[in-house]
């Protein structure tokens, strides 16, 4: 987001987050099952969390990244409880 101004507010760049995983889990569902059951989620999906993580990093400002913990519990609340359901090792 060069030239652009960065995130500061906290409920934006929490939305951002949010945004960013459904859209990972819309994409990737099949894949984020697999990984899930096969205890490699994190394996799986690595290219694709990197470059929304990235992404996220890209539109926040610094100060917002460094105090918050969004993106991670984005990944945590959408993509990895909302599949518990799932049989794993995880649980």
């Amino acid at each position: 987001m060069e030239g652009a101004s960065k995130i500061q507010d906290l409920e934006e760049a929490q939305g951002l987050a949010t945004a960013i995983v459904s859209d990972l889990m819309v994409f990737h569902d099949q894949r984020i099952t697999e990984g899930i059951r096969s205890d490699s989620l994190f394996e799986f999906l690595s290219d694709e969390i990197e470059e929304a993580r990235n992404y996220y990093e890209n539109a926040v400002a610094e100060d917002v990244l460094v105090s918050t913990n969004f993106f991670n519990r984005a990944i945590v609340d959408l993509m990895v409880y909302a599949k518990s359901d799932i049989p794993s090792r995880m649980w």
